[in-house]
């Protein structure tokens, strides 16, 4: 007999397979970059690295190590403090007087922009250095991180070269979150068609980004984004747009992040971007959110009431679809680093991340967007992407009582340190 629960477990079952193969198709043209050990250029171009860093104290010291030890020769090495209120200042001053890197403690943010561009704008002012390097302060690189990816932007003609970082598992909930986060963007971002000059899709990733500063210069900077939250995708479009070439690939040996620990880490970490990442439209997120929860849940539910009741072609319907769902996440279990078994518990984690995106469109509506312990006005970033690139301040007084209402706890004077 076909119930509604047959119906909605085999369509579940039809698009996980289609998923399924879908992936895997883009698996066999995405490349995983490895450490190639190429010999630097006999006059290898100039490198600027700005690292914006807001409460990293736990991270900014190993990942400065990093750089510091990389094989290419740095020009030169910038941490802009982005207000932190934990001892990420005092362990970059320290830093500063025993090592060649620059320090800034950041300006106050003006109006429509959003913490992170404002400081790597500020980071990257004046400099002119060929490439420009952007890394997150609690990145893990390989020594041979940077000069693998300049063979890769010489080998390619590229204008950007961008690192999709491997997150460092630990929990359950880590897993379990990254797995349908991996899913949803290996499908919406392939990389093959991202490194195709001839096709619109674009990505990178801000963790690990280097780009040509002219090309960056020409599409704007991230000022040309300043209120993105999601600037890295954002910026990568631009530069695509502009006639720029990028080359993003998944370089698991090469860069690696820490991925938010704790249940509490992971939802205030990942609610800025939730609601941004689907560009603040309603529909995307319900049409997501529902679908999602039926794709994740009723093949599942579909085998368990089958067996309960010994309907079994309602079991086998709802056991195609589990099975199709665990194939879909195949190719990112090894990359990830996790037990096959964790492909159980992608229900679990497109549950969690659902729940997230509630609480991000939540506080939205309300008006805010939060970032760990930082909030922004959501009017003011919609009011300044719509005014597109350029300046687009607003007067002294409407920025300071935008900052004032938007919680910003960025430090009104800029210093550097020795």
């Amino acid at each position: 007999m076909i119930t509604p629960l047959m119906i909605v477990a085999g369509f579940a079952a039809v698009i996980w397979i289609v998923f399924a193969a879908n992936i895997l198709h883009i698996t066999r043209k995405t490349r995983f970059l490895r450490d190639q050990g190429e010999a630097l250029p006999f006059d290898p171009p100039s490198v600027d690295v700005i690292v914006p860093a807001h409460n990293e104290e736990k991270w900014i010291a190993s990942t400065v190590g990093f750089l510091l030890a990389q094989d290419y020769p740095i020009r030169g090495i910038t941490v802009v403090d982005d207000g932190s209120t934990d001892g990420t200042g005092a362990i970059l001053d320290r830093l500063a007087g025993t090592s060649p890197i620059r320090v800034i403690h950041g300006e106050g943010r003006p109006f429509g922009w959003v913490g992170k561009t404002w400081a790597v704008t500020q980071g990257a002012r004046g400099s002119t250095a060929d490439w420009l390097l952007f890394v997150d302060a609690d990145m893990g690189l390989h020594p041979h991180a940077l000069s693998a990816a300049m063979a890769q932007a010489r080998r390619d003609g590229s204008d950007l070269v961008s690192y999709i970082a491997r997150p460092e598992i630990e929990t359950f909930w880590q897993a379990a979150v990254a797995l349908p986060i991996g899913v949803i963007l290996f499908t919406m971002y392939p990389l093959y068609k991202a490194n195709d000059p001839s096709s619109p899709v674009a990505i990178a990733a801000g963790g690990f980004l280097m780009v040509r500063r002219d090309r960056y210069e020409a599409a704007g900077g991230h000022e040309s984004v300043r209120a993105e939250i999601v600037e890295d995708i954002q910026l990568s479009k631009r530069i695509k747009e502009a006639g720029g070439k990028l080359s993003v690939h998944f370089a698991p040996d090469l860069a690696w992040t820490h991925m938010y620990g704790t249940l509490g880490d992971i939802w205030r970490g990942l609610r800025k971007n939730a609601y941004a990442g689907m560009e603040y439209q309603f529909h995307k997120f319900f049409t997501g959110a529902i679908g999602g929860q039926i794709m994740a849940w009723s093949p599942i539910v579909a085998t368990v009431v089958g067996i309960v009741l010994g309907s079994w072609p309602l079991a086998l319907v709802g056991l195609v679809g589990w099975l199709a769902m665990v194939a879909a996440t195949a190719p990112l279990v090894p990359y990830l680093r996790i037990s096959p078994l964790m492909a159980l518990a992608m229900p679990v984690g497109s549950f969690l991340y659902t729940a997230i995106a509630c609480s991000s469109v939540w506080n939205h509506y309300r008006g805010r967007i939060i970032w760990k312990d930082v909030t922004f006005s959501a009017t003011e970033v919609r009011q300044a992407s719509r005014q597109g690139p350029g300046p687009g301040d607003a007067a002294p007084e409407a920025q300071a009582a935008a900052r004032q209402g938007a919680g910003d706890r960025s430090s009104d004077s800029s210093r550097s340190a020795p």
